[in-house]
């Protein structure tokens, strides 16, 4: 007796999946020259690195990108900065520490900071008022040597002065000191690196046009130099007498955040409250610290020109004391829109001339949603000859 058996299973599957990828560009700086909202001009990284943070003067903007390389546009002093030439730079940042080399970027009027990621300070530029702590007035148009040791933690510059916070918490300033604004206990210019005396316990600082603030690890806030406009919050105003050494800011507990503006000055507490004192729309001025209402609870602070910024803990950015929009005042926080359609503002910082004012943001492109289709076959065969 023969048996015989042939068989064949044959079994083809096709899935088709369909679903959406987020495609998105790199960070820009937009750069207005006008009111928050103005129309302006476009600026590019100009390498494979994303901006992360911007600062932006009357004639040149610097920005640190997450390689830790820091880049540079301008015209005037900016463009100097780049090429040792005056005129206007082209539409990219033009790289000038190399990747890996730096923490954080700051700017005077005239010049260009850089705290490095070993805790090293390195300044370029404009040395009107001894902002380059070269001991010497001679501009210098590209990254010299360090200035301020090798224990500098974070920095902040005024218009013509700048503050290095070492990892001690004592403070270091050099540059512009009309006003005091350098905390020495006397107004004349310094052009070396010269630790402020009276301060200690310092987690950070910050500075503007002509006063200085510092943050302490108790929470508390003190200030110095100028008080045209009440911007040092001692519940008093005047030019004179100047205050070249710090001051207690009363009223204020549980700080965590500091900012300085034009002539204004702002703190956040640990429940996301603001305060601020100093000059307001209308030539007002607030001479204590005062309670900021109508805002959420807020999680960063930060200054551009006169405009007061917070950013909520939902990421929205709310703004006041502020011309937005062509030239609207906007006394209140208010949300602040972004310039360009497709882009969201990761931080915004300006200037004041003369006659110019200028805002620079940093915005990120939305994602793009883009549909994408994936094709899977699953096949499987099996085969079974003839028995004998």
């Amino acid at each position: 007796m023969r048996l015989s058996c042939r068989c064949a299973v044959i079994a083809l599957c096709t899935f088709v999946m369909i679903g959406t990828a987020e495609v998105a560009g790199q960070n820009i700086i937009y750069r207005t020259n006008g009111s928050l909202g103005a129309e302006g001009t476009t600026i590019q990284s100009g390498a494979n690195s994303e901006i992360v943070s911007i600062v932006g003067m009357a004639r040149f903007v610097v920005a640190l990108r997450a390689d830790g390389s820091v880049g540079v546009w301008g015209d005037y002093y900016g463009n100097r900065l780049v090429t040792g030439q005056d005129g206007i730079g082209p539409n990219s940042l033009t790289t000038l520490m190399p990747p890996g080399s730096s923490r954080s970027v700051g700017a005077n009027n005239f010049g260009i900071v850089v705290n490095t990621v070993d805790n090293r300070v390195w300044a370029w530029g404009g040395n009107n008022y001894g902002e380059l702590a070269s001991g010497d007035y001679a501009s210098r148009y590209t990254p010299g040597v360090s200035i301020v040791g090798s224990q500098t933690v974070s920095t902040a510059s005024g218009y013509g002065h700048n503050l290095a916070l070492q990892s001690n918490g004592t403070v270091i300033a050099w540059g512009m000191n009309f006003n005091g604004q350098l905390g020495l206990g006397e107004v004349t210019i310094e052009q070396q690196p010269t630790t402020i005396p009276t301060l200690s316990n310092v987690v950070s600082v910050a500075a503007s046009n002509r006063h200085s603030l510092a943050l302490l690890v108790d929470g508390t806030v003190r200030a110095w130099g100028a008080n045209n406009s009440g911007q040092l919050g001692i519940g008093s105003i005047g030019w004179s007498p100047q205050r070249p050494t710090p001051l207690v800011v009363p009223g204020l507990s549980n700080i965590v955040s500091i900012a300085a503006g034009a002539q204004f000055s702002l703190a956040l507490d640990s429940a996301g409250q603001v305060f601020f004192w100093g000059w307001q729309l209308g030539n007002n001025f607030a001479i204590t610290p005062t309670l900021v209402g109508g805002l959420p609870a807020i999680r960063s602070i930060f200054t551009a020109n006169a405009t007061a910024f917070g950013i909520d803990f939902e990421g929205r950015f709310w703004h006041w004391n502020s011309s937005v929009d062509g030239g609207s005042s906007m006394i209140e926080p208010t949300l602040l829109r972004s310039p360009l359609p497709g882009y969201r503002v990761l931080s915004v910082n300006g200037t004041t001339t003369s006659s110019e004012l200028y805002y620079n943001y940093l915005l990120a492109p939305i994602p793009t949603p883009q549909t994408a289709v994936i094709l899977f076959a699953f096949g499987f065969v099996a085969h079974s000859g003839r028995r004998r």
